[in-house]
């Protein structure tokens, strides 16, 4: 306002060359703005606090894991490849910087990976192999002796990772930046990556439907036989859909109506989901595999009574490219 004075209730726009910190964290506080005018030995301040604009840029972008073996199934021994880009700058500050990677070992809304084996990991970024890795319980940590500028390619691997018993899709992997000094550790960006291994896919069951009575609208034992494609723990379980038209009929929803091969009561519920095109009847074996061998392999066989079961009330040709069948899961 030193060439002309600054209007009352007019508009004016200031721009300032600033540096952002190098983290994504939330900016804490607020920016204050003030001015001041001067009248003889008089002077007038007013104040007025702007609120801080949080910087929501990712600070790991590209994020993606693979198993460099082609590790598809439960139990095995996968060598893991984590792949992310940096956002920003990876300070070192007084000691070294650091890069943890925090692998999915537990939670139950996914499945979870092993690291009990793990035993051998590298690291780089680049074209460059000059830093280092070391696992502790399921945190890999890259270390690196140097700043590293921003949006640098990090690749690291760890082998000897065992998919455990799920197929389903693991938890995410959370990714952060470290720096230490004579104070201690401090985080800079930490992010749950969405990242997630699943890949382990679930092998197709080859299933024989036996039943004990033929003759239509009659109550039938229905056995189900099939080797186990992938092991199953003790609280797993295995769930039966009946076909939605035809095949065989729910007629009660008796719990505990389910026996093995050796006649033994299986723990087993009748559900019944109803959607605006189909009503699914399904029945829930939850404890098979308690007292039961369910190794890779094995057999699984047990029978659905005749006091929940009917036959159909009328004939069907065997059944040929249709989906009017049983469905078993295993989870």
């Amino acid at each position: 306002c030193s060439s002309a004075p600054c209007a009352k209730d007019t508009e004016y726009t200031f721009a300032f060359k600033i540096t952002n910190p190098i983290h994504t964290k939330g900016i804490s506080g607020e920016l204050n703005l003030y001015t001041k005018q001067s009248s003889g030995n008089d002077e007038h301040y007013n104040f007025m606090d702007i609120p801080a604009q949080e910087i929501t840029a990712s600070p790991f972008t590209d994020a993606k894991v693979e198993t460099t073996n082609d590790c598809t199934e439960v139990y095995k021994r996968c060598t893991f490849k984590i792949t992310f880009t940096s956002t920003n700058i990876l300070p070192k500050k007084d000691s070294n910087g650091k890069l943890d990677i925090t692998f999915p070992t537990t939670g139950t809304s996914g499945g979870n990976l092993d690291l009990s084996h793990a035993n051998e990991c590298s690291a780089k970024y680049g074209d460059t192999n000059g830093i280092t890795c070391g696992l502790s319980g399921n945190v890999l940590t890259v270390t690196h002796t140097e700043e590293i500028a921003a949006k640098q390619t990090f690749t690291a691997t760890l082998s000897n990772v065992v998919i455990q018993d799920s197929t389903q899709a693991t938890n995410s992997f959370i990714l952060a930046s470290k720096f230490t000094d004579n104070d201690g550790t401090y985080d800079i960006d930490k992010t749950s990556s969405g990242l997630i291994f699943d890949k382990a896919t679930p092998q197709n069951l080859t299933v024989n439907v036996s039943r004990d009575e033929t003759i239509i609208a009659k109550p039938s034992n229905l056995t189900f036989t099939f080797n186990l494609t992938s092991p199953l723990t003790t609280s797993a379980s295995i769930k039966v859909t009946l076909p939605i038209t035809g095949q065989a009929y729910l007629s009660s929803d008796k719990e505990n109506q389910c026996s093995d091969k050796d006649g033994k009561e299986i723990s087993c519920k009748v559900t019944k989901i109803e959607t605006k095109d189909k009503t699914e009847h399904s029945v829930l074996l939850t404890d098979y595999c308690l007292t039961r061998n369910c190794s890779i392999n094995e057999v699984v066989n047990f029978t659905l009574k005749s006091s929940i079961i009917t036959n159909a009330n009328y004939a069907k040709p065997k059944l040929e490219n249709t989906t009017d069948s049983f469905q078993i899961i295993t989870y």
